[in-house]
Parts: C-alpha cells; sequence; structure tokens
C-alpha cells in the first residue's frame, strides 16, 4: 500500500507549512476523510500584510478558521539576520497555542515541510502532544546554502541532520532531495524509514496533447523567487519555447529577494510580454 493510499485511514492528521498549498484535488479528497484535519499555514515573512491561518476541519467540513498576523522582516542585510528569530518565535508560538488547543492532536500524525516546523514537531511528540512527526523535504541547499552567511548556512546544515535524524519518518518529494542528502555528509543522515512522496499539485487539465503550436502554452511558477530555486533555467527556457511556439506565458506568483534580478533577467531576454511577475497572492482563489 502506498503512502498515500494509507492516509485513507488516517483519522488524525496535522500539515504544518511554510505557505498555503497550491490546490490539490488528490490531497483534499484524502483529508477530507479525516476524522480531525488540522492544517498550520504558516504566514511568509517576507511579504507585508502576510498572515499565519489555522484551519481545523472534521470529515471535509470546516470548524473554525483563525488568522494571524505574521511577522514581516528585511529582504537583506544585517536587520534581516537580526529579525530571524523573530520569525521563528512566531512559529513556535502558533505550533504550541494550537496544539494545546485541541487536546485531539496527542494521537494525531504531524506532517513538517520546513525544517524549523519539524524541530517543533519533534518537540511536541516529546511532550506528547502529537504521536508522530514526518518530515517532510520539499527543497534543500547541499552547496551554497539557504543564506549568503556562511554561519548560517553551516546552522541550517546542522539542523536539516537534526531533523531527518529525529523524525520518526522522512518523505522526500523526489529522489534527487535524497541523494542530495546523503551526498552532503558522504553517508546516509539516519536509518529511519524514507519514501519518495511527490507535493501533490493538480495538473493541468488538458496535460493530454498539450504540445500543440496552435495553442497558449501557460506555466505558473509559484515559490520563493530566489537564485537557485529554478527561475534562472526557466526563464531562458521560456525563450526557447517562445521561439518554437506561437503563445507561451509564465505567470511567477510569489515574493523573494531575487525579483527584481529576475524581472530584469525577463527583460533582457525579450520576455516582457511573456512573463508576469505578480509578487506574493495570499488568496489561494485568486492564485486558481
Amino acid at each position: 500500500m502506498s503512502t498515500w493510499s494509507g492516509f485513507v485511514f488516517l483519522m488524525k492528521l496535522i500539515i504544518a507549512q511554510g505557505s498555503p498549498v497550491v490546490p490539490s484535488k488528490a490531497l483534499d479528497a484524502i483529508t477530507d476523510r479525516a476524522e480531525f484535519f488540522l492544517a498550520v499555514n504558516i504566514g511568509l515573512h517576507y511579504s507585508r500584510g502576510s498572515e499565519t491561518v489555522v484551519r481545523l476541519k472534521r470529515f471535509g467540513r470546516v470548524e473554525s478558521e483563525d488568522r494571524i498576523p505574521a511577522p514581516a522582516i528585511p529582504r537583506h542585510g544585517i536587520l534581516r539576520l537580526v529579525c530571524l528569530p523573530w520569525v521563528y518565535l512566531h512559529y513556535a508560538r502558533v505550533v504550541s497555542r494550537t496544539l494545546r488547543r485541541w487536546p485531539e492532536t496527542r494521537d494525531a500524525l504531524f506532517l513538517a515541510r520546513l525544517w524549523s516546523l519539524c524541530l517543533m514537531g519533534v518537540r511536541a511528540r516529546r511532550s506528547g502532544s502529537v504521536s508522530k512527526v514526518v518530515y517532510w523535504v520539499g527543497d534543500f541547499f547541499p552547496v551554497s546554502g539557504r543564506w549568503d552567511n556562511r554561519v548560517l548556512n553551516r546552522l541550517y546544515q546542522v539542523l536539516q541532520r537534526y531533523c531527518v535524524r529525529h523524525a520518526d519518518e522522512v518523505w522526500y518529494a523526489n529522489k534527487r532531495l535524497s541523494d542530495a542528502h546523503a551526498l552532503s555528509s558522504g553517508a546516509r543522515w539516519s536509518n529511519r524509514p524514507e519514501r519518495i512522496v511527490p507535493v501533490l499539485y493538480d495538473a493541468h487539465p488538458e496535460a493530454h496533447g498539450f504540445w500543440s503550436p496552435d495553442k497558449l502554452h501557460r506555466y505558473v511558477y509559484l515559490g520563493f523567487v530566489q537564485e537557485g530555486q529554478g527561475l534562472e533555467v526557466i526563464l531562458p527556457a521560456m525563450k526557447l519555447l517562445k521561439a518554437q511556439y506561437r503563445d507561451v506565458h509564465l505567470d511567477v506568483v510569489g515574493n523573494g529577494p531575487d525579483l527584481e534580478h529576475f524581472r530584469q533577467v525577463a527583460k533582457s531576454l525579450d520576455l516582457s510580454e511573456n512573463v508576469d511577475f505578480h509578487g506574493y497572492i495570499q488568496d489561494d482563489a485568486q492564485v486558481v
């Protein structure tokens, strides 16, 4: 039985993540069967006006929803480093208050999609607030690190390794992430059970027969706008597609420290009419 089909029988589940997920009918079909499903969507700290959303559903029906203003910090420089602890304190407070509010979490699986949230899940398991912790690894920076600061990058590696070793199970969005963890230290980081569990996003409704020169080829990049996340590959690819197909378009949804840089890259590739940078969009329905 696959991991996701096993979810059908999972009655109590918590998903903690760094931002609202891309809409997924597959994930909804699974979580809507849960007796207790708690989604903790931490607001993006680099976007002003962002909110952390805590939503409780029972058998697919929303029972409560809380919206908490998320802290916004500078994107660059020493002030960003000084303010980062404030962000993680916000994470910790939200998770702690949420678990105290609903006693049912003691029997729940805590699925963390960020290393910082996995740390909190491990702490909650030790205190008896949750039953089991799964770390779902969606990205990893093995060489350059996540930040410009060498000390922070070293700390990032240490904390990643700690999460992998102390979670009850580790899920990787793809095998390359699993291999990257192994290569960064020369060996597997732990003997915890590992699974390859792709992120469940809805596919394009016209995926079959999509490549036609007479159709509008529209793509969406949804995520953190930073060098190393993929836009430096996607934008040159868009230029090649533009030369081959009549209509191509890319929507970039998200903020990040390199947003203005990639706007200039798109302009230099003569893609100003083919790429729209929308910034961060809080409302999931608007993204759809």
